[in-house]
């Protein structure tokens, strides 16, 4: 095993030799499949610093049009209501579900494939809370949201069918089907981290439901956690099922306790003022002790780091799929191919990420580009 840097256990060594993950963000904002898009070429770092202060409403990202939806002045919110005339966002879980019965996940496992990936990490639970998995976990406001169908159990048996390892991203500290204060800022995020006990047990019981059920090799957390959950006692829980599993950075607690609320104005300005003189630094969301690797989004380390990291980044300008999406707002096939190479000679892996259509087709925009990448790098089975 190499070491990780990240925490005192060495990395296991199938991540340290993995070059390629692909990561997968599908649920019900696949339907409306909108998000403002910024001009071409300009990334995730690009807005933050340009302007973090109203983050939340021109975030590139189709999967927060459930937060966007909320910000009145926001283009999603006028989308909304012209579209979809102000329908709670709930109801797109109807047309969600109603479109899956072509859903193959053996055809996604086929392209990751021929990405030459070693590992896939689908998202099974996004902020917006709705879970790919017929959970037995009770909602904390009593609500069935989630899949009837067992949406993360056929992704990891087709995937693991084909030699690949998987993994689960699992949204641990925003749960807008719990709590939601619309989050227009960057620091707002930690403040809007339920603290409900009761949410602490879901979390807990979620992501031990998940680990026990499918085994993964990655848990991909976001946005911290509740204040009260133990990473220890989980990480603990699940390399006692999976001994050779990593685990990300993103676990940080929030900033601040009960008081957080009323000081979000000095926290923004304070944050807006850093972010902004950023430069060419990565985004790189937290740095938690029991990390196996960090996860720089939309960016890389700047030069020679102690500590093992996996680039995330979707093929377009954010990660769930986005209908207004054109080849002006997506990575070039070379370029994609030369960010890889680049990752890979810094020592990094990349996780690159596909955004299927609500009925669970990967568009072929963005499935040329996988073929393309596996195609031009690969030298035997996995990519490294």
């Amino acid at each position: 095993m190499a070491s990780s840097h990240a925490s005192r256990r060495p990395l296991p060594d199938w991540f340290a030799e993995a070059g390629l993950g692909m990561f997968v963000h599908w649920g019900p904002f696949a339907v409306p499949a909108y998000a403002p898009l910024p001009e071409p070429g300009v990334t995730l770092v690009d807005l933050l610093q340009r302007d973090p202060r109203h983050m939340g409403a021109r975030l590139p990202y189709s999967e927060w049009y459930f937060n966007a939806m909320r910000i009145p002045e926001s283009a999603t919110a006028r989308h909304h209501r012209d579209v979809w005339h102000d329908a709670p966002y709930e109801a797109f879980r109807d047309v969600f579900e109603a479109g899956l019965d072509a859903f193959d996940a053996a055809a996604w496992a086929d392209l990751f494939v021929e990405a030459g990936a070693s590992y896939v990490v689908l998202v099974t639970k996004h902020h917006d809370g709705y879970c790919l998995w017929p959970t037995d976990v009770r909602h904390p406001m009593g609500r069935r949201w989630a899949s009837s169908r067992d949406l993360v159990g056929e992704v990891a048996a087709a995937v693991r069918q084909r030699g690949l390892r998987f993994g689960v991203y699992y949204s641990t500290g925003l749960d807008w089907s719990v709590s939601h204060l619309p989050i227009r800022e960057l620091i707002d995020s930690p403040g809007c981290i339920p603290r409900d006990p009761d949410y602490v047990r879901y979390v807990t019981e979620q992501l031990d439901e998940l680990v026990d059920r499918y085994e993964p090799s990655v848990v991909w957390a976001d946005i911290g956690t509740p204040k009260g959950f133990d990473v220890a006692g989980f990480k603990k829980h699940l390399l006692a099922r999976v001994p050779d599993a990593v685990i990300n950075d993103r676990w940080d607690p929030p900033l601040a306790g009960s008081q957080y609320r009323f000081s979000r104005w000095l926290w923004n300005n304070l944050v807006a003022g850093v972010v902004g003189r950023m430069g060419d630094d990565p985004f790189l969301p937290g740095r938690h002790p029991l990390a196996d690797f960090r996860t720089p989004e939309y960016s890389v380390p700047n030069g020679s780091v102690d500590y093992a990291w996996e680039a995330t980044r979707g093929l377009g300008a954010g990660f769930g799929h986005n209908a207004q999406e054109t080849d002006a707002h997506r990575i070039d096939p070379d370029e994609l191919v030369a960010l890889y190479r680049s990752i890979r000679a810094a020592g990094g892996r990349l996780l690159l990420n596909v955004g299927p259509l609500a009925d669970g087709s990967i568009s072929e925009a963005e499935a040329s580009r996988v073929r393309h990448l596996g195609a031009t790098t690969r030298e035997g089975r996995p990519v490294s």
